[in-house]
């Protein structure tokens, strides 16, 4: 992460919201700022170049998903992680990933292609060890299924309930083995849908 952000900040300056946002959430959700870890904004500003209000915005925007908690007076902190919001957050994923998928399968598989291309890409990842590349795709294959079953704003709620997920799964998860049986989960999910 910190070679991405070093790339942005000499690429052209200053750092747009989107930009700042996409960075802070990948950073808490691969646990390069821990939980419970005190944010300060000067700080933040400094090391992202951003100036203080689009970096406000962006606080707000992880603060209205729960990965930061802001305390007036106080300061921003990523939020530590909750149990009870992961689990809330798995139900609701569950629950619109689901339906997704089944209207998916009920208008004939169209996209089935395209998900067995995302899985081929997948496997090549998992034997090269390109985790970060893992990630990204297991993102596109949610998120096709999301937007072609239910549209974007589907994809939008999952996306967000999503960072819970990801959190824990960075901490708990580092065993390859078990990666290997996400991308065999999906090959599965694209089977049931076209067939």
């Amino acid at each position: 992460m910190p070679a991405e952000i070093a790339t942005l900040k000499t690429g052209r300056g200053t750092l747009s919201r989107q930009e700042i946002y996409d960075l802070l959430r990948a950073e808490i959700i691969a646990n390069a700022l821990p939980p419970g870890r005190p944010s300060p904004e000067a700080q933040m500003a400094q090391r992202y170049g951003a100036g203080r209000s689009p970096l406000r915005e962006a606080l707000m925007r992880l603060a209205g998903e729960g990965l930061v908690r802001i305390i007036p007076q106080v300061g921003t902190f990523v939020a530590p992680l909750d149990l009870a919001d992961i689990g809330q957050a798995h139900s609701v994923r569950s629950l619109l990933e689901c339906a997704a998928a089944q209207a998916c399968a009920d208008t004939g598989g169209e996209l089935a292609p395209r998900l067995d291309l995302i899985i081929a890409m997948q496997r090549v990842a998992l034997q090269g060890e390109d985790f970060d590349a893992l990630l990204r795709l297991d993102g596109e294959f949610h998120e096709r299924i999301a937007v072609a079953g239910l549209g974007a704003m589907a994809w939008r709620v999952i996306s967000q309930m999503r960072g819970h997920y990801l959190r824990v799964r960075n901490l708990l998860v580092p065993d390859p083995s078990n990666r290997s049986a996400s991308v065999e989960h999906h090959a599965r999910i694209a089977a049931a849908i076209a067939a």
